[in-house]
C-alpha cells in the first residue's frame, strides 16, 4: 500500500458513525500509515469513526497519528497515552476503546495490520444487517511474514466461507483480528464478563463469548493483511509461555462451564507431544515417556494426528521449495 496518499482519501461522513474502527498501536511507525490508509479508503454508504489508541509509543507512531488526525479530525479520534497501559494488565486498553465507541458495529485492526479492500466494511455490515442471527463476521486474509518461520505462512489457509463454531475457533487459530466486525450490543455483555488473570488472549475469549450469544460467519473474500514480524505478539519469546498457555486453556474451559473441555484436552495432548519432542532432543527419555503418556491419556489419537500433521508440513515445505 502507498505510504503517503492521505490527500486523496476523502471518506464521506454524515451523522453518527455506523461503524467504530478500533485500532490499538504501539511502536508501529513502520506500519501505522498502511493501517490508517486502509481505514480511510473505505467506500461506504454510512459514516464511520476511527478510534486510535497509542499506548505510549517511543517511536514516531504518535506523530504519524497526529498528522492523519489533523487532516481528518471528524473521523480520526486518537488517544495518546503517556504511560503504557498494556503492561498494567487487565486488558484496560480494550475496555477504554469499547467504552468510547459510538457505532452500531465494531471493526478491529491492530496498528501493524491493514485492509486491502475498499468495500470491506460495506460487505461486512451488509452481511450482518441481512443476517440478524449472526453477531459477528470475519474473513480470509493474506499473511505478510517477516520471520524465518515458514509454517506461519499458512496459519489461516484453513479458512473457508462458512459458519464457525466456538469449538472450531478455539481448536485452531481461526480469526484474524484485522478481519473482525461485530455488533456493539455485545460490548456490554463482554464488559460484564469476568476475565481471569490466566487469560492470555482477550480476542479468543471475546469470540467465544460472542458465540454464546449468536452465530459467527467467515466471508470468503480476502480483505486484509496480517503481519508477522519480530515485534508482533505472535512472535514474542517467553520462556514460560508454554505453561501460561496451558493455564489459559484450562481457564477457557472453566469460564464456559466445561463446554470446551474436550477441545482443550485435544490441544493439551498435542502440546504434550511437542514437549516429548523437545525432551527427545535433550535426551531426557523419562520426560519423553511422561509426555507421551499424558498425551494419549487426553487424546488417544494424538500421536497419529501429529504424525499426519508432520507429513503434511513436510509436503508443504517440499512443494514450496520446489516452486521457488
Amino acid at each position: 500500500m502507498s505510504t503517503d496518499n492521505t490527500q486523496t482519501l476523502q471518506p464521506r461522513q454524515i451523522g453518527l458513525p455506523v461503524v467504530s474502527i478500533i485500532c490499538n498501536t504501539y511502536n508501529h511507525e513502520a506500519y501505522i500509515r498502511d493501517a490508517l490508509d486502509g481505514f480511510l479508503m473505505q467506500q461506504c454508504t454510512f459514516p464511520f469513526e476511527i478510534l486510535v489508541h497509542d499506548d505510549a509509543s517511543t517511536d514516531e507512531t504518535p506523530n504519524i497519528i497526529r498528522e492523519y488526525a489533523a487532516k481528518f479530525p471528524e473521523i480520526i479520534k486518537p488517544i495518546y497515552q503517556s504511560e503504557n497501559q498494556w503492561s498494567k494488565g487487565d486488558f484496560r486498553v480494550f475496555r477504554l476503546q469499547r467504552e468510547r465507541a459510538q457505532g452500531r458495529y465494531i471493526a478491529l485492526c491492530e496498528g501493524d495490520d491493514y485492509w486491502i479492500d475498499n468495500k470491506k466494511l460495506q460487505k461486512q455490515v451488509n452481511f450482518l444487517e441481512s443476517h440478524p442471527d449472526f453477531v459477528m463476521c470475519f474473513h480470509r486474509c493474506k499473511i505478510e511474514n517477516n520471520t524465518n518461520d515458514w509454517w506461519k505462512d499458512r496459519i489461516y489457509n484453513h479458512l473457508k466461507e462458512k459458519e464457525y463454531t466456538g469449538q472450531e475457533i478455539l481448536s485452531i487459530w481461526t480469526i484474524p483480528t484485522a478481519s473482525v466486525v461485530y455488533r456493539y450490543t455485545l460490548s456490554p455483555i463482554l464488559a460484564a464478563m469476568h476475565v481471569p488473570k490466566e487469560i492470555l488472549y482477550i480476542d479468543t475469549f471475546s469470540y467465544l463469548t460472542f458465540a454464546e450469544h449468536g452465530r459467527i460467519y467467515c466471508l470468503g473474500d480476502t480483505m486484509a493483511v496480517y503481519r508477522i514480524h519480530h515485534k508482533s505478539v505472535t512472535n514474542r519469546n517467553d520462556p514460560q509461555r508454554g505453561t501460561k498457555y496451558s493455564h489459559h486453556l484450562m481457564a477457557m474451559s472453566q469460564i464456559f462451564n466445561g463446554k470446551y473441555k474436550q477441545t482443550v484436552e485435544v490441544i493439551m495432548a498435542d502440546r504434550y507431544i511437542t514437549g516429548a519432542l523437545i525432551a527427545m532432543k535433550n535426551r531426557n527419555i523419562q520426560r519423553v515417556l511422561i509426555c507421551l503418556f499424558k498425551s494419549v491419556q487426553l487424546d488417544p489419537l494424538s500421536i497419529p494426528k501429529r504424525c499426519m500433521q508432520f507429513i503434511q508440513n513436510q509436503m508443504y515445505f517440499y512443494l514450496g521449495k520446489k516452486r521457488s
